[in-house]
């Protein structure tokens, strides 16, 4: 006769939600030839030593845990262990909810070293290579590039009727989840919709130019007002004005790292010989707030396609993957200069559509 049984069981974090869900999977016959196993050891173990999991797959990773030579009449279980002492992925993170004496595996020292995620079962019967599936639903609010969540076996039993041979921990006995994020996160995303500069922050160095928005002009082929802009025409001495992001970003764990923005400019000028007025520069010094000036700033606006003005805005992006060996956070601004304050010293920009993203290459994706 074949039968088929399912059984869930679900543990749930805040921070890092990590669902441990066991399914009981397959169909166990019992009856035809009940000396199949022919007496042999029974083995529980992993069926592969390491999976990926993409961090915003809802479904998860799948980790079947399989069975050899299976004893005829007696159930065979085995205890599933998160390793927290080699894993990346922290235990408090992932909030595993099998918190009392029982539930916890102390190795040597009595340091607590693993943590009793369920017990999976072989009921009599149990066909050889049969299967029991452990999956992980996981989402995480802070973006790593990647984390491992280890497991392992333990405490397997059962034995053949009549034999004093016990089951036991088969290979692979340990399992690695390699998490891996969703491929990309947006530090700053700016297009002063709500006609504020938010979230970049404006910093007045020298003159009362100062950045703010405007529609003027509108509507636009490339963006939708109201847009950041600055003039330092008719302020009341040369401008150095800033925008900075919000925060300093770290940019280690990407591959690449943009700047995108969309720019348009008028008037020209002449004092800065043929430089642009506006620039874009990165800062790992940078405290966050006073002047910009006494920071380090590196200029990468050779990196910028300008607008040819006309007040045209074109879109362009900033390539600052050179900036993610950086081992201190990263700031990222906008500055505005002006050589006077009049006709032919000073000319307008404006920028819209800004956004700063990391990107990790996620293995298969694009091949």
């Amino acid at each position: 006769m074949l039968f088929c049984a399912s059984r869930s069981f679900r543990l749930a974090a805040p921070a890092l939600l990590v669902g441990a869900l066991v399914v009981w999977a397959g169909c166990d016959s019992s009856g035809g030839d009940d000396d199949e196993a022919g007496g042999a050891q029974a083995t529980v173990q992993f069926t592969d030593a390491e999976v990926s999991v993409a961090e915003e797959d809802s479904a998860g990773a799948e980790v079947p845990v399989t069975i050899s030579n299976p004893p005829d009449g007696e159930t065979v279980t085995a205890e599933v262990l998160f390793a927290s002492g080699s894993s990346s992925a922290d235990f408090a993170d992932l909030n595993l909810e099998n918190l009392d004496e029982e539930g916890l595996y102390r190795g040597s020292g009595g340091d607590t070293t693993a943590y009793v995620v369920d017990t999976v079962a072989f009921a009599p019967g149990a066909e050889d290579g049969a299967t029991r599936t452990v999956s992980f639903s996981i989402t995480d609010s802070t973006f790593e590039a990647q984390e491992t969540a280890r497991f392992a076996l333990q405490n397997v039993s059962g034995a053949q009727i009549g034999s004093a041979t016990t089951a036991t921990v088969g290979a692979p006995s340990e399992l690695a989840v390699v998490i891996e994020s969703e491929g990309s996160e947006t530090f700053v995303a700016a297009d002063f919709s709500d006609g504020t500069l938010a979230p970049l922050v404006p910093v007045s160095v020298a003159s009362s130019a100062n950045w703010g928005t405007s529609s003027s002009g509108a509507p636009f082929d490339l963006i939708e007002s109201p847009y950041a802009v600055i003039n330092a025409f008719d302020s009341d001495e040369p401008a150095n004005d800033w925008l900075i992001t919000p925060a300093a970003y770290d940019f280690s764990p990407f591959d690449t790292v943009t700047l995108s923005f969309a720019n348009a400019t008028n008037f020209n000028d002449e004092g800065l010989e043929g430089a642009e007025a506006l620039r874009v520069k990165v800062s790992t010094d940078y405290e966050g707030e006073g002047n910009p000036e006494e920071a380090n700033w590196t200029d990468v606006s050779d990196r910028i396609d300008y607008s040819g003005g006309g007040y045209e805005f074109v879109e362009t992006e900033v390539d600052l993957s050179d900036f993610t060996d950086e081992d201190a956070p990263v700031y990222v601004a906008f500055q505005y200069i002006s050589s006077g304050t009049g006709a032919g010293s000073s000319e307008v920009w404006e920028i819209d559509n800004v956004e700063l993203v990391g990107s990790i290459d996620i293995p298969g994706e694009g091949e």
